[in-house]
């Protein structure tokens, strides 16, 4: 986590992506990330989380999960994941890939079969290290935030994605959509990119 988080600083600093300056937007794991580049990556003004981790100090995506009724919060990961090593990889690094029966019934369950499959079939792996590495001082305390809220997302549960998001301030938009909210339900995503775009032009 705190390894992108300063790959994604470095990249603010840089200037790139001056398209869209002071504003970053994220979804799942990727507002971790933002919730540690923001809080000292240069320009940052305004923070979107779209059906995404928004973790406080000290806090992982694994134990913001745990206990709850996510369908990755099992006790044997191998039951939702497929887990790979990967070449040079640290001891106990690994890539996780969501199982097709994980995309179908919990991750993407409201869009079209062959939009699942295209998902199952493209997915980036996601980093068994960077899920438990403690968040730093998050950006949300000083920047504000939007967040949208997939009320069947059966990864991130909506009870969990709403103590976060109320936690953090965000002006809240809920939607009827899975984890994939900006995929079903779009608009409600423009919407929340546009309010931000807006507080801060």
């Amino acid at each position: 986590m705190r390894g992108d988080a300063a790959c994604s600083r470095a990249r603010i600093r840089a200037g790139v992506d001056l398209s869209a300056p002071g504003r970053r937007v994220a979804r799942p794991y990727g507002g971790a990330v933002i919730t540690n580049a923001g809080a000292n990556g240069g320009d940052v003004r305004a923070l979107v989380y779209v059906d995404a981790f928004i973790p406080d100090e000290g806090e992982t995506v694994v134990g913001i999960l745990d206990g709850s009724s996510s369908a990755l919060a099992v006790a044997d990961p191998t039951a939702v994941l497929d887990v790979a090593g990967y070449p040079g990889a640290p001891e106990g690094a690994a890539e996780a890939f969501l199982k097709p029966d994980t995309v179908h019934n919990f991750f993407a369950q409201d869009l079209p079969e062959a939009d699942r499959w295209t998902i199952v079939a493209t997915q980036r792996p996601a980093s068994f290290v960077a899920n438990v590495t403690p968040s730093a001082a998050p950006a949300w305390k000083s920047i504000p935030s939007w967040a949208v809220l997939g009320t069947e997302d059966l990864i991130i549960p909506i009870d969990v994605q709403r103590r976060m998001a109320e936690r953090a301030g965000a002006t809240i938009t809920e939607v009827d959509a899975s984890h994939v909210s900006m995929v079903s339900q779009p608009a409600a995503t423009l919407a929340a990119i546009q309010a931000a775009v807006d507080s801060i032009s």
